[in-house]
């Protein structure tokens, strides 16, 4: 729960990330451009996030430390879900192959309701992030002050409060941005969306063209 000046502060911050992103957008003459603009959302997350590590007590999050790949709904906003297909469609064909085959087993063995807690995410291995690089934003913002916490799948996870207010105005500001100029930004589970997008190139076409139906996957 959050104190009334915290609430205050955050309501601000998305109103400021809105206006920012969308007058960006708003100069965007494709789908690729308006896809692309994800990377810029990764990057000011990814600073938000390095900051932590310069606070006290530092996060006990380092390479290997695969506790929160595990038994999560991942959700991503529909162009995040293009932006992170775009790169995946540029891995070695039999990576891609594997990845596909991967996402259609998540698909088809999970539900929205239930997760299973043994389920790791498709894209781990050895429990590293094989798409580290261009992986989701909600992924990207989190951080743990206690790996003792994360092991024993505590129901809260310490976490430095500024941190992740900074990092939930940028992903909602974005994506009321992208929805203040027309083009959906629903939340979609990882794995579903990624596979419905990869495999049909006419959706991000018909996403930005705004008035043709996209035919994606229900997860929901």
């Amino acid at each position: 729960m959050l104190a009334e000046n915290e609430r205050l502060h955050l309501q601000k911050s998305i109103a400021g990330v809105e206006k920012l992103a969308s007058e960006t957008l708003s100069t965007h003459e494709n789908a690729s451009q308006a896809v692309a603009f994800i990377h810029q959302l990764h990057r000011n997350i990814d600073a938000v996030t390095q900051h932590a590590f310069t606070l006290e007590p530092k996060p006990n999050c380092q390479s290997g430390c695969s506790h929160c790949c595990i038994g999560r709904r991942v959700e991503v906003s529909l162009p995040e879900a293009f932006y992170i297909a775009k790169h995946l469609k540029q891995l070695p064909q039999d990576t891609v192959n594997a990845l596909l085959e991967r996402l259609r087993v998540y698909v088809e063995n999970a539900s929205s309701h239930a997760i299973n807690p043994q389920q790791a995410c498709t894209f781990l291995d050895e429990h590293l992030c094989s798409i580290y690089a261009f992986r989701p934003a909600v992924c990207r913002k989190a951080h743990s002050l206690s790996v003792e916490a994360c092991a024993a799948s505590a129901p809260s996870i310490p976490q430095h409060l500024n941190v992740i207010l900074d990092a939930e105005a940028l992903i909602i500001g974005t994506t009321q941005a992208y929805q203040s100029i027309g083009l959906s930004a629903q939340c979609l589970e990882l794995n579903a969306a990624l596979l419905a997008v990869f495999t049909d190139d006419e959706n991000e076409v018909n996403w930005f063209q705004k008035n043709k139906p996209m035919s994606l996957y229900s997860f929901d």
